[in-house]
């Protein structure tokens, strides 16, 4: 790219504007009006002198909506010191220039370009060469989200792998609370729904587990009729007295069927009925 801008320049300086603007244009201007980067000249004031028509495509402004205008009326305001920086280091003698400025798109939105540029002291000029950057900056986010996941999901397993084994201490304990007060049918009540509870949190720790070391799911047939049952009286006393709920179910559920649960919480300081199971328009 460095070899094109300088040569591209060369040539370009060349070429009288008469001739620059004539239909039978050398291939140096065949080179500006068909370049898919952006392509500058520019004052030392910063006003532009020339736009390539990628433009259009770019920023959405085709060049005469920038010819003779000043670029900070293009540039991101916050961008506007380091451009200015970069002009004067190169009017200072550092001939070529790269850097990254977000320039404003017709429609509002900021364009990411990385910029190289060239002064030329004789004729007062900056000579830029802008990429789009735009895709490029869509796939990086794409891979730092996946390397985001990754780290969620080697957490996850970390996680899991501690809660699973906390929950084998609770469910070892209720079992011993139940034969220790199997003569209180309460207490084995409340103690057989929390240790139920325990297994399907423990389940769900080793679903959790299987995603975080990206091992494949082992789908099983579930009794739905029994898995709803069980966790229906946990579910009532938690909604409260002042929701009238109830449970119907079918006699016989296909294994790959699931009823839709009901987001009861939202109706819980507002009063009213909850239906759930397996029934149509539940």
């Amino acid at each position: 790219m460095f070899r094109i801008l300088e040569d591209l320049y060369r040539r370009l300086r060349r070429i009288p504007e008469s001739i620059a603007r004539s239909k039978h244009h050398s291939i140096n201007q065949r080179l500006f009006d068909t370049s898919l980067d952006l392509i500058l000249v520019v004052d030392r004031h910063g006003n532009f002198l020339r736009v390539s028509p990628s433009s259009a495509t770019i920023l959405g402004y085709r060049p005469e909506e920038m010819v003779g205008r000043s670029a900070i009326e293009f540039i991101h305001l916050d961008d506007l010191d380091n451009t200015r920086n970069e002009m004067r280091a190169a009017r200072r003698g550092r001939l070529m220039r790269n850097f990254d400025t977000r320039y404003i798109h017709k429609d509002g939105r900021a364009v990411t370009l990385t910029w190289m540029g060239v002064w030329s002291a004789e004729d007062q000029q900056h000579f830029f060469i802008g990429r789009d950057m735009t895709e490029r900056l869509i796939v990086d986010e794409r891979l730092h989200r996946a390397q985001r996941l990754e780290v969620i999901g080697q957490l996850t397993g970390g996680i899991a792998h501690d809660f699973n084994n906390l929950l084998a201490v609770i469910i070892a304990n209720l079992d011993v609370l139940r034969r220790v007060r199997k003569d209180d049918a309460q207490v084995v009540e409340f103690a057989g729904e929390a240790a139920e509870a325990a297994v399907r949190g423990a389940d769900l720790t080793r679903q959790l587990l299987a995603f975080a070391r990206r091992q494949p799911l082992r789908p099983e047939r579930i009794d739905l009729n029994g898995l709803v049952s069980g966790i229906t009286k946990l579910l009532f006393r938690t909604l409260g007295e002042q929701i009238a709920s109830r449970c119907r179910l079918r006699r016989a559920i296909p294994g790959s069927s699931a009823g839709r649960l009901c987001d009861a919480r939202s109706e819980r300081y507002r009063g009213g009925n909850v239906a759930g199971g397996d029934e149509p328009n539940l």
